[in-house]
């Protein structure tokens, strides 16, 4: 009994991974948020690592995102 329940589980494995890989393939793109100062004292701060997060999402997006999202 313990075999066969052992043999089932491994066969299962598999049918998991896909369906889980299909789900993500099909999912909303995935959003990131950010909190920099963009005006005031701190922009000068602040901008740089703005525009160093939207370099960094379009160079990932061109690579064609995170396991196929964007």
């Amino acid at each position: 009994m313990k075999r066969r329940s052992l043999l089932a589980g491994a066969a299962a494995l598999p049918l998991f991974s896909i369906v889980g890989r299909s789900a993500a393939l099909g999912a909303d793109p995935i959003k990131i948020g950010l909190l920099e100062d963009v005006s005031g004292d701190l922009a000068m701060m602040g901008l740089p690592k703005l525009h160093g997060s939207e370099l960094a999402v379009e160079e990932i997006n061109a690579k064609g995102g995170i396991m196929g999202r964007q």
